[in-house]
């Protein structure tokens, strides 16, 4: 869709700061429902003070952000869980192949600045342009930033 990373000043228009929080967001949904979708044994319950958390065996999977339970309550079904996964999917293959390889570094691997840097000969200015470009690219195609009020 976007062959090349933003431009400055049309990052700057965008609180980066809540939009890269609400995709760290989304990724932990995604990765939720795929959980979901992969485990019986894995289910959302209400609390007594009305919060949607979800449970499970493993202790690892529960859901502990309250943006993130708010999503879970329109995703509650499993078409809609898949619907989600297959957005995700679709809104990374959006970006291009440096972003791509930059986003699945950053967000899913969890590789620090230096190793990013160092792999993909990125400097300072061109490692901060992709972050925020590839956040930004990646929220814009889901329309996470109709959200940022709620962070």
């Amino acid at each position: 869709m976007f062959n090349k990373p933003f431009e400055k000043y049309f990052i700057n228009q965008y609180n980066m700061k809540k939009i890269e929080e609400l995709v760290k967001i989304f990724i932990d949904l995604v990765s939720t429902a795929q959980m979901i979708l992969a485990n019986k044994d894995y289910y959302i319950r209400i609390t007594p003070s009305y919060e949607m958390r979800t449970n499970s065996y493993n202790p690892n999977m529960n859901c502990t952000s309250k943006v993130e339970s708010f999503l879970i309550n329109d995703y509650n079904t499993q078409e809609k869980q898949q619907s989600i996964i297959d957005r995700c999917v679709f809104a990374y293959n959006q970006l291009s192949n440096t972003e791509r390889e930059f986003f699945k570094r950053f967000y899913y691997d969890g590789e620090s600045r230096e190793n990013i840097q160092k792999d993909m000969l990125l400097y300072n200015n061109s490692y901060d342009n992709i972050r925020k470009s590839c956040t930004l690219k990646f929220a814009l195609i889901l329309g996470l930033n109709n959200f940022i009020n709620l962070i």
